[in-house]
């Protein structure tokens, strides 16, 4: 998305040049753009603050021993959503550790 997105720069004409970018934390190559452009950049979590908080904990909460946690095999259920195996979820977790 980086490319189209410098492309969009370029070609769209503006009354006044931006000044600054305001991006998914998802999208960290925003970063790269505005350092290119010297336009100021701002991350945006989307996700809750106790999520944020986890993300970036994880290592303690490993060394505690607090993750990974023990769950059992049967599938989440919650008000409608999808049932989600448990595996995929803690593999989530196994590649940001």
């Amino acid at each position: 998305m980086e490319a189209p997105f410098e492309k969009l720069l370029d070609e769209v004409e503006f009354e006044t040049p931006g000044t600054a970018i305001i991006a998914d934390s998802y999208m960290p190559w925003a970063v790269d753009v505005g350092n290119r452009r010297n336009i100021p950049v701002a991350s945006l979590w989307p996700m809750s603050a106790s999520e944020l908080s986890v993300y970036h904990h994880i290592d303690l909460l490993v060394k505690n021993g607090h993750f990974p946690v023990e769950l059992p095999a049967s599938r989440l259920h919650s008000h409608g959503i999808y049932k989600i195996q448990m595996h995929i979820i803690t593999n989530f977790f196994d590649c940001i550790t």
